[in-house]
């Protein structure tokens, strides 16, 4: 068996609840749909939530409501999604990366403003992991300059700053339910904003979409990837992915199973169903992911890697557990997969978006980029789990 280093939650007679999801949605008395999206407004702390088909598309729509000017400047984490990079330009949008804080990995006031210009019209403040990143800064920054600002809150759901729910600080929000994600409802994502004329514009454009996302096909998938990631038989996939001649190859034959949603497509009333399930349990589940790393993080690893700082006041979910290693993080990662512990490195976690857009002064991104470890985090990780992760990379350092 296999450690990974993600894996999707599944809750049980979920199966059962998509395959018969017409006679689910004929005994339930609410629309779906609207009490969703009712429902997780309240829980973030806006005044209007609308279900999507993918956080990406979350993303595009709010810059479209925006009606921003062609060739407008739209700061940009350099660390962060590059899939993210094309949807900018395809809007006539110029992305413009900032370089990121070299302790929180996020994007920071100081940083964004070495980067503001005449042209500037947005700011998207990515919480990287599920780490929040400083927005009061961010926003007395914004307002100073009256620049537009796109909270990603596509691994943030349930992390807090002084209490206050990420999506909460910026214009506008949007968050991700893929498989992997805190709610996973197979897909799909939700904007959130207190701004009239956004949400407006989206719910124009979202009446005209007419096919419902498919569910069951996205649920197949999830088992299959947790089946496989968990068993023996993820090894030689693994393995060559660790390889630098394979990974590749290996990354583009992950990338076509999972493959990113048509934009034009609604977001199923099965899907409110189940994220209504979800949300019921993301407070505890987050909790539990505190409990995990806390364990992991002050008993086995602060001498031998260094964490995402976590400032002040603010809390994470702990989407994704990375740290920066003092050694190479691809003998680590081979070391790791030997002992049958997953990780991750380079842009199986996140990107340099920088030096995709021909930027080669963001200098703390690039050490990230190159030092970076995602290891094993989730809810239901046992004592032995955390332990053998944690005794394997002592051993590892011990050799050294």
């Amino acid at each position: 068996m296999i450690l990974p280093r993600r894996k999707a939650y599944i809750q049980s007679g979920e199966f059962k609840l998509i395959n018969n999801y017409k006679k689910n949605l004929a005994l339930s008395s609410i629309d779906a749909i609207q009490e969703w999206q009712k429902h997780f407004a309240k829980y973030i702390d806006r005044k209007y939530a609308f279900a999507v088909n993918s956080g990406r598309i979350g993303m595009k729509i709010i810059f479209e409501s925006m009606n921003l000017k062609p060739r407008s400047e739209v700061i940009i984490p350099a660390y962060t999604l590059k899939d993210l990079i094309p949807i900018i330009q395809e809007l006539d949008l110029i992305p413009v990366p900032a370089d990121v804080d070299p302790e929180t990995f996020n994007i920071c006031p100081e940083l964004i403003k070495c980067r503001i210009s005449k042209n500037t019209r947005a700011i998207l403040a990515t919480h990287l992991f599920g780490n929040p990143c400083p927005m009061f800064e961010i926003m007395e920054l914004a307002k100073k300059y009256s620049i537009n600002v796109i909270e990603d809150c596509a691994h943030s759901v349930g992390s807090t700053i002084n209490g206050k729910n990420t999506g909460t600080f910026g214009h506008a929000a949007f968050f991700s339910f893929e498989a992997i994600k805190p709610i996973n409802t197979y897909g799909g994502g939700m904007i959130v904003t207190n701004d009239k004329s956004i949400a407006e514009y989206t719910n124009r454009l979202l009446a005209n979409y007419q096919v419902e996302a498919s569910v069951m096909n996205k649920l197949l998938k999830a088992l299959f990837e947790r089946f496989l990631f968990s068993s023996s038989l993820a090894h030689p996939f693994l393995y060559l992915l660790s390889n630098p001649s394979w990974k590749r190859k290996m990354t583009s034959l992950y990338r076509w199973f999972q493959k990113p949603p048509k934009e034009q497509i609604r977001y199923s009333e099965i899907q409110a169903l189940i994220g209504l399930n979800k949300i019921k349990t993301l407070n505890a589940r987050i909790k539990r992911r505190h409990e995990r790393s806390e364990y992991l993080l002050n008993v086995f690893l602060n001498d031998h890697i260094k964490f995402q700082k976590i400032l002040p006041g603010y809390s994470t979910n702990y989407y994704f557990l990375v740290g920066l290693t003092q050694s190479n993080p691809a003998e680590l990662r081979r070391y790791l997969l030997k002992n049958k512990i997953d990780a991750g490195i380079e842009d199986e976690i996140a990107d340099d978006c920088a030096i995709q857009l021909g930027y080669k002064d963001c200098l703390n991104v690039k050490n990230i980029y190159n030092k970076a470890i995602h290891l094993p985090l989730y809810e239901d990780m046992t004592d032995i789990h955390i332990e053998k992760i944690g005794n394997v990379i002592k051993q590892y350092y011990a050799i050294k």
